[in-house]
């Protein structure tokens, strides 16, 4: 346990964020998961979350209209939460087993391929793939690094189309 914070400290501190933007984050993803999870242990296993420099990405599938903004009002109830990108869909009943295990072998090559490439600082990066929409969410060095995230993406055959909310690094080092 001791190893896996060390780590999680490390890894933390090497992002573009920095550590205490890290911790911060961590802390408003744990709130939402336990506001949704008081309200509706449905709601909890139905969505996931990523959260970036308080930009809350959300997406999975609810039963009802109601179910959504429901959802969506809780995330602001949690302190530090600057934006909502609001991405949770009505289900429709064409997921299952099968979609979920082409999303995570569709998110697990996506992570493993930007890894590999030397061209892409993919700590800075999170990735989702939900009935193969890809979410790429986090900071870019410049807009090549973001133009080539998103081809390795669209490379992947399952994928249908990328939904991107990166913030490009600026030469000060902020973001934009």
């Amino acid at each position: 346990m001791v190893i896996g914070a060390g780590a999680m400290a490390g890894t933390a501190a090497m992002e573009e964020r920095g550590f205490s933007q890290s911790a911060e984050d961590l802390r408003i993803n744990t709130e939402i998961q336990g506001q949704w999870m008081d309200h509706s242990f449905d709601m909890f296993q139905r969505l996931s979350l990523t959260v970036r420099e308080g930009r809350v990405l959300v997406i999975g599938f609810v039963i009802t209209p109601d179910q959504r903004l429901e959802a969506i009002k809780r995330i602001w109830r949690v302190p530090g939460v600057k934006e909502v990108i609001n991405e949770i869909r009505i289900d429709d009943g064409s997921g299952g087993v099968d979609a979920l295990a082409q999303d995570t072998a569709a998110a697990a090559e996506i992570k493993a391929k930007m890894t590999l490439d030397k061209n892409i600082y993919s700590i800075n990066y999170s990735v989702d793939v939900v009935r193969g929409v890809a979410y790429i969410m986090g900071i870019a060095q410049n807009e090549a690094e973001l133009t080539r995230v998103i081809a390795l993406c669209k490379r992947l055959d399952y994928i249908k189309q990328v939904k991107q909310y990166v913030r490009i690094k600026s030469r000060a080092g902020e973001t934009s």
